[in-house]
């Protein structure tokens, strides 16, 4: 890893933001939430007169300090530099890949489940689920492929049908 492949924290929540459309707070939410569970790396630069100082002095943020605070907010460290907050580019593009997943193939991934058994009665919505989620490349934490969301979604489609 070098600097080159560090992005500050706000250009990625400013890409999220655009690429997803969510509001900006709830975008910086989310890539706190996934620096907190540990899906993107993240580190603190320290600044001295607005320049990053050089990789060696960065530190790395533990998950625990996300779940603690909203780190990107801390203003100084203890040499009373201004802390700036790195995420590792490819843990984030990987990341928000699977959050801007095209939904529609996910709708499309559950009419084609829906053709082979109904979940409650010839499959658990739990195997069903999981099995949308494969067949899509996600995972629970993808934005729109959560249990909760794929039942939902599978119940609007099962009542278009019926």
């Amino acid at each position: 890893m070098n600097e080159d492949d560090w992005l500050p924290f706000y250009s990625a929540t400013g890409e999220m933001e655009q690429r997803s459309g969510l509001s900006r707070a709830v975008a910086r939410k989310q890539v706190r939430q996934a620096c907190a569970d540990q899906l993107i790396t993240s580190m603190k630069a320290p600044c001295d007169d607005g320049h990053r100082l050089p990789f060696e002095f960065w530190k790395r943020i533990a998950p625990k300090e996300w779940r603690e605070r909203e780190v990107d907010y801390d203003e100084q460290d203890a040499e009373g530099c201004e802390i700036e907050v790195m995420i590792f580019e490819p843990d984030f593009r990987s990341w928000i890949e699977q959050q801007c997943a095209p939904q529609s193939d996910r709708d499309a991934v559950i009419a084609k489940r829906l053709r082979k058994g109904l979940p409650g009665r010839d499959v658990s919505w739990k195997v069903f689920c999981d099995g949308v989620r494969k067949d899509c490349g996600t995972s629970p934490a993808t934005r729109g492929f959560s249990n909760e969301t794929i039942e939902n979604i599978t119940r609007q489609i099962m009542k278009v049908h019926s």
